[in-house]
């Protein structure tokens, strides 16, 4: 990826979005989230791409991560794997971590750091924050997200959590 040309970038950059088009989305004109937080050990191929994009970067206690992980069934691959042993979980959260950080360091990548322990106890101060970040105004049907979740075919493996609101139980 260093070596990369710029005409071989933009060659990538086109398949990605030709990859995007492909599943039925036209991200033209608007903003197009790419949500995969294992994606953080593509950071680099990101900031060669598309190094205007903005990093929403979800950050959490790390134990609720891991146990968060272990209790869902991802679609099997090799890194999700790891959720299903505490400790290997445990590892993978860790080295993906301290990755991020040195990613952080390096990269010129636009990043904000969101603290979902802050998302639950003060939303409208968080969603303000990452909107202003992000470029989108802030409306309060955005405290709406559950409902409207309830309505959307929402394809996570947090769907359930995600239609049932923010809630403390998940924290600590």
């Amino acid at each position: 990826m260093a070596e990369l040309s710029e005409a071989e970038a933009s060659e990538r950059r086109d398949e990605y979005w030709r990859q995007v088009r492909s599943l039925g989305v036209e991200p033209a004109g608007k903003i197009f989230v790419d949500k995969q937080p294992l994606y953080t050990v593509y950071l680099p191929a990101v900031a060669k791409l598309f190094p205007e994009a903005k990093i929403l970067f979800a950050r959490r206690d790390p134990r609720d991560v891991v146990v968060s992980c272990l209790r869902r069934r991802f679609r099997g691959n090799t890194l999700v794997s790891e959720f299903t042993n505490l400790e290997r979980a445990a590892l993978l959260y860790d080295a993906v971590m301290m990755l991020a950080d040195i990613y952080r360091e390096k990269l010129t990548l636009d990043i904000y750091i969101h603290r979902h322990e802050s998302l639950v106890e003060d939303f409208d101060t968080e969603v303000q924050a990452i909107c202003a970040f992000i470029g989108v105004p802030w409306s309060e049907a955005m405290r709406d997200f559950a409902e409207t979740a309830k309505r959307r075919d929402v394809r996570s493996p947090s769907a359930k959590q995600v239609r049932r609101g923010l809630y403390r139980e998940g924290m600590g």
